[in-house]
């Protein structure tokens, strides 16, 4: 008998649309673009929308902003140079100069195997453990204890909320008696969405985020 042959990855047949918030977003792709570079993601932006990744490596951020020039139109101007594309791994701060959220139409595929991701924490790759990272999951996953189990009592995780325009967190704490949970606020922050980019800030120890897509 012969065996079914699983792909590896699925081709979505539709676009995902991503809503970029009223003003500060972080944020990240649930699915790995067909065509990864700014100018095709971020089609619809606007003249001086910026936006920002941590780079782990040099401990700083990275910037592109869309920009006007007489001679050759619209562009995208980074800095460094080489920050031309956007890593399905990664999250990013997305700032909107207008102050309107638009749409922003995604074709890619969805990775069936685990997405593994490098937590740093101080003194790995120069980092101060801040890193920002991405849920490449179509689907909303909810449990931080099941999603999150290398994590150190005082991690840290933190996403923002454009609907109130402030930081959510959560953070592994330890409580006599009941031993090691993670405490959010606020209390409805207990998952994690697509879409939405996150802030691990590991204090003891760095660790491998590994976690299934779908």
């Amino acid at each position: 008998m012969k065996r079914a042959i699983i792909p590896t990855v699925f081709m979505l047949a539709f676009l995902l649309m991503l809503t970029l918030g009223l003003s500060t977003s972080i944020i990240s792709l649930p699915i790995t673009p067909t065509n990864s570079s700014i100018e095709a993601i971020f089609s619809n932006a606007s003249l001086g929308d910026t936006i920002y990744r941590f780079d782990t490596n040099t401990n700083r951020y990275n910037s592109a902003t869309y920009m006007n020039f007489p001679e050759v139109g619209d562009i995208w101007v980074a800095d460094p140079a080489s920050f031309t594309t956007i890593d399905a791994s990664l999250g990013y701060f997305y700032i909107p100069a207008s102050g309107t959220s638009y749409n922003v139409n995604i074709l890619g595929e969805v990775n069936t195997s685990n997405a593994s991701i490098e937590i740093l924490t101080a003194g790995q790759g120069e980092s101060v453990g801040m890193n920002l990272v991405a849920w490449n999951s179509p689907i909303r996953q909810c449990n931080f204890s099941e999603l999150v189990p290398n994590a150190s009592v005082g991690d840290t995780i933190y996403r923002f909320n454009t609907g109130t325009n402030r930081y959510n967190s959560v953070t592994y704490t330890h409580f006599t008696g009941i031993g090691n949970i993670w405490v959010a606020d606020p209390a409805n922050f207990e998952c994690f969405d697509p879409g939405v980019g996150y802030i691990f800030t590991p204090v003891a120890a760095g660790y491998v985020w590994e976690y299934e897509r779908i």
